[in-house]
């Protein structure tokens, strides 16, 4: 069971973790990280305004309301223009036959984040499959944006213990995280898999040898997706 809840927090919240770097509208002149451009585009503002508002009426406040339309759109750049396609672990956790529902707090309080990686299963048993953490922030006034920093993790991520729901035959877990919380259930069959996987994932985790990647949405609709890059 702790191991079932490892790949939960591990799939639903990399810990989130103090820093002081920033993101300038040039990027590439800060000291101490490096960023490439991986993509960019221009969401119609009149879409991005429909979509914002739609989450405003459900009482989203509008900062995160962009951010999420922001989100939404960053996963399909995931899905479709890298070499090796990512998604989020909400797809990977349905694709094993597990169930996850996800709720964002309606304040804009916590980063919004997820984790990108591939579905090859038996890949991220091996332990060099492309895992990548990506945080979404909108800016209105081109003002800094503060980053989370993976030199270490620590724990901010709240759940409660596995509970059997034998009638369905899965384990469950309820995770609280800085932004939200998941209410996620996996099948019982894969509790091998689960292991491996916990293997192969903690070194990285505890070495943060994965990457980070930041996404930016502009008031004007602009939308970027850098690599951050220790130097």
């Amino acid at each position: 069971m702790k191991n079932f809840i490892f790949l939960l927090s591990f799939i639903f919240g990399l810990s989130q973790i103090w820093a002081s770097d920033q993101i300038q509208e040039n990027p590439r002149k800060h000291k101490r990280l490096k960023f490439k451009k991986l993509h960019q585009e221009k969401i119609p503002l009149e879409n991005l305004e429909q979509e914002t508002q739609k989450l405003v009426d459900q009482g989203f406040p509008q900062k995160r309301a962009r951010e999420i339309c922001a989100q939404k759109q960053i996963a399909t750049v995931f899905k479709t223009k890298f070499k090796q396609p990512l998604i989020s672990t909400e797809e990977i956790l349905k694709g094993i036959g597990g169930y996850c529902e996800i709720t964002i707090n309606q304040t804009d309080e916590g980063v919004l984040d997820d984790i990108f990686t591939t579905a090859d299963i038996g890949w991220l048993k091996k332990g060099d499959a492309p895992v990548v953490y990506n945080e979404t922030h909108f800016i209105e006034n081109d003002q800094p944006v503060r980053l989370n920093r993976l030199k270490k993790l620590k724990n901010q991520y709240t759940y409660t213990l596995p509970y059997p729901d034998f009638w369905n035959g899965c384990l469950k877990a309820d995770i609280s995280r800085p932004c939200g919380t998941v209410k996620a259930s996996l099948g019982l069959l894969w509790t091998k898999t689960v292991l491996d996987v916990q293997f192969s994932l903690k070194t990285r985790l505890e070495n943060a040898r994965i990457g980070h990647t930041v996404t930016v949405l502009k008031k004007d609709g602009t939308l970027i997706l850098f690599d951050v890059i220790q130097r």
